[in-house]
Formats: C-alpha cells, structure tokens, sequence
C-alpha cells in the first residue's frame, strides 16, 4: 500500500522492443512502476543501453543474447505495479480488464466488418465456463472471418513490406501493425492503424512463420 493506495504486481510477457528505458532502469517496485523481472535479462539490457549511451533505439537494432547463451531474447516478464482498484479477479489471479487478449473480427450480413477486442479477463471466464477461448458464433449472427493476437503475421499487398506483425490491440477493435523486419519501439516505428474495415479491403492473409523463415497458413 502507498498513500493509501492498494497496489498489485502484474506479470506481463512483453516484446523487448516495446520496454521504455524506464521499464529497463526500474528496480525497486517500492518507487518504480514497472521493473523487467529477470536479474541476468535486466543486467544484459542496461548494459546494452549504457553502450550506446542510452540510445533506445540503437540498444534494440541488435538481437539480445544473454551472457553464456545462444538463444535471442525476444520477450522478456515484466513486473507492473497497478492499483488493485478495478482489477478482476479469475481463478487463478487478478487481470486487468484493460489488457486486451485478441481482436475477433466478424462480417455482417450487410457484408460490413466489425472487431471485437476481448479482454484477457474475458478469455479466463470464458475458459472457467468451459468454452472456446475464441468466441465463432457471436449472438448477433455475424459470421467469423479471423482473430488477432499480439506477434500474430499478416501478408498484406502493400509496397512498404508483404508481412506485418500485430504490435497493439485497441479497445475498439482496431490494430497497430508493424512490418515483421521492424525492430524499433511502435513510436519509432514505420506502422500501419487500419480499421477493421480498411485491413479487411486488403484481403489479409493470416500466416505463420516457422524459425528458418517458411511460410504457412495460420486457421483459426
């Protein structure tokens, strides 16, 4: 508790190229906000950071490896500090009902799209309840087209790159995509924040890639 306030520790899996240098710098939860959870990954990305004088930008231009390691860190846990108000408790925990699980996109019968951005705490009562964690058969009859999850790939027809990563899922349905080359922070990076509508116009293709770089169709 800080001034009265009640504060939770959330675990979040996020994309080294979305860490602020506030998320590398945290330490001590008792005044930071957020702290990258693994000592040995903190230690390798503040080193990587004071190097190029903490140049965000340039510290995630190269892959991250670990001290003694071969693997590329590309997602590290991140610790969050969030006020336990208006949080929702699962069975396994507590979510924030802000932190978005999927978009689910739907055509109407008028041959319009909608998206659907469903909660991470929505996903855990619907898995509580025994149902799929992807809702296919909505009540208003729309017929299911695909979701999207953060790193999920799109192959688009669009001159700047063929395949797009999902990078941000919105309240309102809408995406933010990145092309999958892109390694800089959303900010920084050359993005794409269609409508449901507009990705929809342009045909995408869900794919999937494999670690050497095939290609393959990705059915939800």
């Amino acid at each position: 508790m800080t001034g009265g306030i009640k504060y939770r520790v959330l675990v979040e899996r996020t994309p080294i190229v979305d860490l602020s240098v506030a998320d590398i710098d945290g330490e001590d939860l008792a005044k930071d906000s957020t702290r990258v959870r693994d000592p040995a990954v903190r230690r390798t990305l503040r080193r990587r950071l004071a190097e190029v004088e903490g140049d965000l930008k340039k510290a995630m231009s190269e892959p991250l490896i670990l001290d003694g390691g071969s693997s590329v860190v590309q997602k590290v846990r991140l610790e969050r500090k969030r006020q336990l108000e208006g949080m929702r408790r699962v069975h396994n925990g507590l979510s924030d009902p802000e932190n978005k699980h999927h978009v689910a996109i739907y055509k109407r019968a008028d041959g319009t799209y909608r998206g659907s951005a469903v909660s991470m705490f929505d996903v855990a009562k619907r898995i509580t309840q025994r149902l799929p964690t992807i809702d296919k058969s909505p009540a208003d009859g729309s017929s299911f087209i695909m979701s999207l999850s953060k790193g999920d790939v799109l192959e688009l027809p669009d001159p700047r790159a063929q395949y797009w990563v999902v990078r941000e899922l919105k309240s309102n349905g809408q995406v933010t995509l990145v092309p999958h080359i892109e390694a800089r922070p959303t900010k920084q990076a050359v993005n794409y924040k269609p409508t449901v509508g507009g990705l929809m116009r342009l045909n995408p293709r869900k794919v999937a890639v494999d670690p050497i770089g095939r290609v393959r169709p990705a059915n939800d």
